[in-house]
């Protein structure tokens, strides 16, 4: 599959003040697209995985440079086909995605090539469980999790070792080839556990018993690994995580301020650390919970937040938050710049990017409005298609394009003072 690099546009984001200083750069792709995962491989190399409503697909966000250009790439159909919801990648090259497809199977893709190609690589295509779990060493020994099973490769997902846990994972790390750890529960209506191995996913032990009964793992229990003895894992549909010094011996609890869920979280060290919750809040510690601040909030509407905030990622003291509303947004760990830092950028993109059979892309930029031009040039400069559209700024339009045969386009959107273009591959 090609791709085209095609810098996304960048658009003002509408938000409540900044509660503490840092440094921000916040990224638009579409308002109607959600990134519900994201991944920081190092501080430059980052995906996220983001579905459009408005067509019902999933593409890949990359960036090489930390966020200063983005490549999308429609994902194939048996990728458009189930819903994700685990993205892992070993090196910038080999990456994993993982979920289950619209017939409720289990599905696994690899791809080894920066995102730009997936192959198949689901150990079980006939069980109804979903991958819930993902976790790669490198590019050749991995785990996946799926109902009870912990699946087990060596090499990058051609075979796979089946193994009951004998209770249900909902996220894994493994420190080594031997040491790994599993947050879940017994059943889907029992409190949540943290389990570990010593035999490279062999067998597994508790080492943390969640006695509250209010808690379940319907779910993704999320684990934070520091080190071998500083472990931390959230509790269900609370504002609570647990954490230990001693590597599960024992264990203490840290409340976060806000009353809200938390979805997601990381911490760097023992005592420092971000969590996000469901209500589009990112809140920071640096003395184990004691104390918390509000980096950061979204705008709040009739119904809630206006953005939500899904997902975050850290690598070398770099921070990715990513959301509803086509939202990604970076910063540095420690939340001390020099404030609110909004990038701004006259490029169109197009989604989806390759586009496939006879389906329509959406283009959105800033800047342009009213009544404008499309015009669409194959690779020798012949004008193919042509239409005349009403451009709201910042809005995304949809545009046809099923007539089009498969190969490489420039697409020109104008009024009588402006320009944007963009590149488009049409595949089958």
């Amino acid at each position: 599959m090609k791709t085209i690099n095609t810098a996304i546009m960048i658009a003002a984001l509408v938000m409540a003040p900044m509660l503490s200083k840092a440094q921000w750069s916040a990224v638009r792709f579409d308002s109607a697209n959600i990134f519900r995962n994201i991944y920081a491989v190092n501080p430059n190399d980052v995906f996220s995985i983001g579905t459009d409503p408005n067509f019902g697909e999933y593409f890949l966000l990359r960036t090489a440079d930390g966020g200063t250009n983005w490549d999308s790439i429609g994902l194939n159909t048996a990728i458009d086909e189930y819903q994700v919801y685990e993205l892992f990648f070993a090196d910038a090259n080999n990456g994993f995605i993982g979920g289950r497809r619209n017939n409720a199977t289990q599905n696994m893709q690899k791809t080894v090539d920066n995102g730009t190609t997936w192959t198949d690589i689901t150990p079980d295509p006939s069980n109804i469980e979903t991958i819930s779990g993902i976790y790669f060493l490198d590019a050749q020994q991995g785990w996946a999790t799926s109902g009870q099973n912990l699946y087990i490769t060596v090499n990058g997902g051609t075979a796979w070792t089946t193994v009951d846990m004998n209770f249900i994972p909902q996220d894994i790390y493994f420190l080594n080839t031997l040491v790994g750890y599993a947050a879940g529960g017994d059943t889907m209506s029992s409190p949540a556990l943290v389990m570990k191995t010593i035999d490279g996913g062999l067998t597994w032990n508790p080492i943390l018993t969640n006695t509250d009964w209010n808690v379940f793992v319907n779910t993704n229990n999320n684990l934070n690994i520091v080190d071998a003895n500083t472990l931390f894992v959230s509790q269900d549909y609370t504002n609570k995580l647990f954490r230990t010094l001693d590597g599960g011996i024992t264990w203490d609890t840290i409340v976060c301020d806000s009353a809200m869920q938390i979805t997601d979280f990381h911490f760097e060290s023992a005592d420092s650390g971000q969590v996000l919750t469901s209500m589009g809040q990112l809140f920071y510690t640096n003395d184990a919970g004691a104390t918390w601040n509000l980096a950061y909030a979204t705008a709040w509407g009739f119904y809630g937040p206006s953005v939500y905030l899904y997902s975050l990622s850290f690598s070398g003291g770099i921070g990715y938050v990513c959301g509803s509303s086509g939202l990604i947004k970076r910063f540095d760990q420690n939340l001390n710049g020099t404030g609110e830092n909004e990038m701004m950028s006259a490029t169109m993109g197009i989604f989806p990017n390759p586009c496939y059979g006879y389906r329509g892309i959406c283009l959105k930029t800033t800047g342009i409005s009213g009544k404008c031009t499309v015009q669409i040039m194959n690779s020798v400069g012949q004008l193919v298609m042509q239409s005349s559209v009403n451009v709201v700024d910042g809005s995304p339009v949809q545009f046809y394009t099923g007539d089009l045969a498969t190969g490489n386009y420039t697409i020109t959107l104008s009024n009588d003072t402006q320009v944007r273009t963009a590149k488009l591959v049409k595949a089958n």
